[in-house]
């Protein structure tokens, strides 16, 4: 298992593109905009989690589309 350390979007997508099931991405706390996760698919899960759950990870929005085990754990994701 990989954990990746990301601290922007750009970071994230570089996370996502590298990552294998069983892979956890630690989301620090910032304004991560917009961001599409589309058609990753993973043999086991793989964990987007915030550093900080509840604090201060924050989506302006998360669109997931044509992907399969993808787990979200404390991120903001608008209001």
């Amino acid at each position: 298992m990989t954990i990746f350390n990301v601290a922007s979007s750009a970071e994230l997508s570089a996370a996502l593109a590298s990552a294998a099931g069983g892979d956890r991405i630690v989301v620090a706390d910032g304004s991560y905009g917009r961001v599409s996760i589309a058609n990753r698919s993973f043999d086991s899960t793989v964990t987007i989690t915030a550093a900080n759950p509840g604090a201060g990870a924050h989506f302006d929005g998360l669109t997931i589309t044509g992907s399969k085990n993808v787990s979200l754990v404390g991120l903001d994701l608008g209001r």
